[in-house]
């Protein structure tokens, strides 16, 4: 009988050839012998040995070998690059920065050993493509990391970091996006991770921040010879005056810069990074300018520009040269692990054996979304919050207490994103506010309505659902707290004076500390939030830190546009409400903050969407896909990035979904041209053949 499934998975591999070309499949199941094929079959299939013997179950096994197969293709490292490594290792001392970085970070927030070992082996793959001396490599290497939404790559840059301070960089710049908190974000994490998690190490971490650069500490007084041990790191935004700043500083003196051996690690580089202006006649916006001119200067010791983005379309269809910043030596795909829920495990795939996907998104009706739309833009307050807003902060309210129930101590976000406008923000907390006010007032009588939409939810997606979709989940997962439970933690919560009830964050001025209440706090983060008149409260969202004082598992409403848009994690976020109108493919990815890893919380995360946004996150999802298994293609035929020429799939015409906007992808044209002139030698090659 073996040869029977011999003969199906034969046929099922040979279908796949076809369709990829035999140096892809063959690279993906090389390792994979016939009997180990057939093993995994009947232990996902729950087949005994005796009823090994029957035929195979063709759909069955068809879902088995795609999902086989997919994983193989999904953790299969791709990596596009000149082929022009360093002989850089990664140290083994106990005390080396990434030795440091594994034990004390990683470790302790819980990574499991296979998820450190694909961490570092990704990390130094790209710490191999790094230049360790400009006068060997002959100029500064420039590459591209691509990861999904909140899948990890602010753990990888700060592991590569770590490896490149073991094997001699010193100066380290992080381009940490346009908005300051997110900056401050990104330079509180590394600062933990590296710089205070660090002491006592073979590397000493120095922070650098503006005003160190701007006054108090010239590049004249780094130390930077050889037998230092000193790294000196700064996170900076993009924008016109810091980059400045930052250039004057670093070319304040050159003896100091020869000596030099920078990273610079360009976070969400396809924001402001890109240049804009028209490529052909040689004209460059201003940050772009700046960076271009810090990076391709040839007097440092050595120069490395790596850029981190999830959506990389405008960083490869824009423009090409040494001059610039597109990732000529090397473009990295990271693997996410099998704990991160993605697009495709949200929307499913459009593969028939594999097209399942969570069921947690939730539908906001026509007349709700143009209810909403309507309202927000004007200055009418009394009226009515339609059916799916209510929905969807019910469930935050529960997911709240029911994650207190079992103890759970960290924080629990809702996330309304309706519009970019600030008018719009200050009528949407308005009406959250008032409907807070009325869930409380009216509990006895909402009890039933509470309790039925938890009930529902809870058997939409079990714990069974869950790993049917989530397979291969490294985690335990716990199951719902019964509703007793819930409705204990639902009373206590209802019966706190209603100033504590719905709260703002408050800060003592005279020590800076924060306390959190026992309710839930309403913010509003957008570009002018800040501390509210008069008193102690704070508007924007700001999570607890060490040293805050809280009892409960804080929860948050989080009402914003642009700045929840990109960079920003979002803790413990539950439930979201999502009305955004655009149909940028990289902007609607980058607004997708309901993507990432959700430990401790995996059964209650559900998003309301509209019809719109749905169909077009659905073909996201298609298009992300299609891209990857592209790029997989040429990473197995050894292409280079200047030999890249992605064919990115169009949206049908009632998704109108564009890859980004047309100043960031002027180099299409020519990447157009290149995939047709390929396409008609292939026909030309096949005729005479």
């Amino acid at each position: 009988m073996k040869e029977v499934w011999k003969d199906f998975i034969d046929e099922y591999i040979g279908g796949r050839l076809a369709e990829y070309g035999e140096n892809t499949w063959v690279k993906l199941t090389e390792d994979q012998e016939i009997d180990n094929i057939i093993s995994y079959i009947e232990d996902k299939i729950n087949i005994s040995a005796a009823e090994g013997l029957r035929a195979p179950n063709k759909k069955e096994c068809l879902q088995v070998l795609s999902e086989l197969e997919r994983t193989q293709r999904l953790h299969q490292e791709i990596t596009l690059s000149k082929g022009n490594h360093n002989k850089a290792k990664v140290s083994r001392s106990r005390y080396s920065s990434w030795k440091l970085y594994e034990r004390m970070v990683l470790k302790q927030k819980g990574w499991s050993s296979n998820s450190i070992r694909e961490l570092r082996l990704s990390a130094e793959s790209v710490l191999k493509e790094l230049s360790l001396n400009m006068k060997e490599t002959g100029g500064p290497k420039k590459g591209l990391v691509v990861g999904e939404i909140q899948s990890g790559k602010t753990a990888h840059m700060a592991g590569l970091m770590s490896m490149a301070a073991d094997n001699g960089f010193n100066v380290f710049i992080v381009l940490s996006g346009m908005i300051d908190k997110l900056r401050q974000q990104t330079e509180q994490r590394l600062q933990n991770d590296l710089v205070r998690q660090q002491v006592g190490g073979d590397i000493t971490w120095n922070l650098l921040g503006y005003s160190d650069i701007d006054r108090r500490v010239s590049s004249a007084s780094l130390e930077l010879g050889k037998r230092s041990h000193k790294c000196y790191l700064v996170v900076g935004l993009k924008n016109k005056a810091r980059l400045q700043e930052l250039k004057e500083w670093l070319d304040y003196d050159p003896n100091k810069k020869r000596m030099m051996k920078v990273l610079i690690i360009d976070d969400e580089a396809d924001q402001a990074s890109i240049n804009t202006r028209d490529v052909d006649k040689k004209e460059r916006t201003t940050i772009n300018r700046l960076i271009t001119d810090i990076v391709n200067d040839g007097k440092f010791g050595a120069m490395n520009y790596v850029a981190y983005t999830a959506t990389p379309f405008a960083n490869v269809l824009n423009e090409v040269g040494d001059d610039t910043l597109y990732p000529q030596d090397f473009i990295k795909v990271l693997t996410s692990s099998e704990n991160y829920i993605g697009l495709d495990k949200i929307f499913g795939t459009p593969d028939p054996n594999y097209s399942d996907g969570l069921n947690i998104v939730r539908k906001i009706s026509d007349d709700d979304r143009d209810l909403i739309v309507e309202k927000q833009n004007s200055d009418e307050i009394d009226w009515k919050v339609p059916s799916s807003f209510k929905e969807a902060i019910n469930w935050f309210v529960l997911c709240l207490v029911a994650l207190r129930s079992r103890n759970y101590t960290r924080p629990v976000s809702m996330m309304i994103h309706t519009d970019f406008r600030l008018h719009s923000h200050e009528i949407i907390s308005k009406k959250v506010e008032e409907y807070l006010r009325t869930l409380r007032d009216g509990f006895p009588s909402n009890l039933k309505t509470l309790k039925k939409q938890y009930v529902e939810e809870v058997s939409n997606v079990s714990l069974a659902d869950f790993f049917s979709v989530m397979k291969g989940y490294e985690q335990e997962v716990e199951d719902y707290p019964s509703w007793d439970d819930v409705e204990r933690e639902l009373r206590e919560l209802f019966e706190l004076p209603y100033e504590e009830y719905s709260t703002r964050i408050i800060q003592n001025e005279s020590n800076g500390h924060r306390s959190y209440g026992n309710g839930i706090h309403l913010c509003i983060d957008n570009s002018k939030s800040g501390k509210l008149k008069d008193d102690d409260e704070v508007l924007r969202l700001i999570y607890p830190e060490e040293g805050d004082i809280q009892k409960k598992a804080p929860g948050f409403i989080v009402i914003g546009g642009n700045t929840l848009s990109r960079g920003l994690t979002l803790e413990g976020l539950i439930s979201t409400f999502f009305l955004r109108d655009t149909n940028q493919a990289d902007t609607l990815l980058q607004m997708a903050r309901w993507l990432g890893y959700r430990i401790g919380y995996e059964l209650f995360p559900r998003i309301w969407l509209d019809s719109a946004a749905f169909n077009r996150y659905s073909f996201l999802q298609e298009m992300n896909n299609d891209l990857l298994e592209q790029w997989q293609v040429y990473s197995v035929n050894e292409t280079t990035p200047l030999e890249l020429a992605p064919k990115i799939k169009m949206s049908p015409s009632y998704i109108n979904v564009k890859i980004t906007s047309n100043n960031k992808m002027q180099y299409r044209r020519r990447l157009i041209l290149m995939v047709l002139t390929s396409k008609l030698l292939f026909l030309v090659l096949k005729a005479k053949t």
